[in-house]
C-alpha cells in the first residue's frame, strides 16, 4: 500500500478555508476523518494546505522499533499537502 488517498464526501466554507469530510485510506484501511483547509491566493492561483495527525495504530501499522525493541517510535505521524 505505497499510496494514501483522501477521499473528499463534502466541503464546508469556513473563514479562512474549509473543512473536507471524507474517507482516508492509509496501508488499505480506510477511516472517516475531517480535514481541516487553509486556502490563499497566491499569483492568482488558490493554494490549499492541509495536515492531519493520525495514529498508525488506527490504520493496522506497527510503529517501527529499533535496536530489538529499545528503540521506539511514537505512533503518531503527521500527514501534510500543499496544492495549488
Amino acid at each position: 500500500h505505497p499510496d494514501i488517498v483522501f477521499s473528499l464526501n463534502r466541503l464546508e466554507k469556513k473563514p479562512g478555508g474549509a473543512n473536507a469530510f471524507g474517507v482516508l485510506k492509509v496501508a488499505g484501511v480506510e477511516k472517516e476523518i475531517v480535514l481541516p483547509l487553509i486556502t490563499t491566493l497566491r499569483s492568482g492561483n488558490m493554494l490549499v494546505l492541509g495536515q492531519i495527525q493520525i495514529d498508525m495504530t488506527d490504520f493496522g501499522i506497527t510503529p517501527p522499533t529499533a535496536m530489538m525493541g529499545m528503540l521506539k517510535t511514537d505512533p503518531k505521524v503527521t500527514i501534510k499537502f500543499e496544492t495549488t
